[in-house]
This record gives structure tokens, C-alpha cells and sequence, in this order.
């Protein structure tokens, strides 16, 4: 089972082409976008792992951690608007992503 992503969602809402780690073949992919706080958020998350790691640092500081979380059994990525959610496999929790004004991350069902 691979995640479900639409790429079309996923570059509407970043605004530019993700970044391919490892490869063409890999299925790593990472993208990133700074708010007008310049707080950074990034999202990598690898299609065939099922797996997705999110973080917020700040950009003008040498990229300091604000906060990161890395979220297992990945089961879709889903995007509407400026908000994104990743969703886990089974029901589990889920994690919402809103891009404005600031980011802000709400995890469900912990």
C-alpha cells in the first residue's frame, strides 16, 4: 500500500515543484514554503515507506527547530484550500496543516 497523494494539491498549496530526494525512483519527496513570519515549514514523506515527517523552523535563523513530528503508516495526504491533512491508516490520528495567515498544526486523536 503506497499514499495517496495528488501532486496537482500538493503544488497549488506549495507553490512550487517538491524537491526529489534520493532519486527519481525513490518516492522521497520534500516541500517547504515560508510563511510571512518567516517560520518554514517542511513535509517529507516517502510514498512507499508510508511514512511523512513534518517540521517548523524559523528561516532566518539558521533553520532552528520550532517544532517536528514524524508520522508512521501513512495512509493519504489530502489538500483543500490552505490546509493540508495527513491521515493514518486504520482511523488513526490525523494531522492538520493550516497555511493561513500563519501555519498551525492541529493533531487529531492522539
Amino acid at each position: 500500500m503506497y499514499i495517496k497523494y495528488d501532486e496537482y494539491e500538493l503544488l497549488e498549496l506549495f507553490e512550487k515543484e517538491p524537491i526529489l530526494v534520493c532519486g527519481n525512483d525513490a518516492g522521497v519527496f520534500m516541500y517547504s514554503n515560508v510563511d510571512k513570519c518567516n517560520v518554514k515549514l517542511v513535509v517529507l514523506f516517502s510514498v512507499y515507506e508510508n511514512t511523512c515527517k513534518v517540521s517548523l523552523c524559523h528561516s532566518e535563523r539558521n533553520d532552528k527547530l520550532i517544532f517536528e513530528c514524524s508520522i508512521v503508516e501513512v495512509e493519504r495526504i489530502e489538500c483543500r484550500k490552505s490546509t493540508m491533512k495527513i491521515m493514518k491508516s486504520g482511523g488513526g490520528s490525523s494531522i492538520g496543516i493550516s497555511f493561513n495567515p500563519n501555519y498551525s498544526i492541529n493533531i487529531e486523536r492522539m
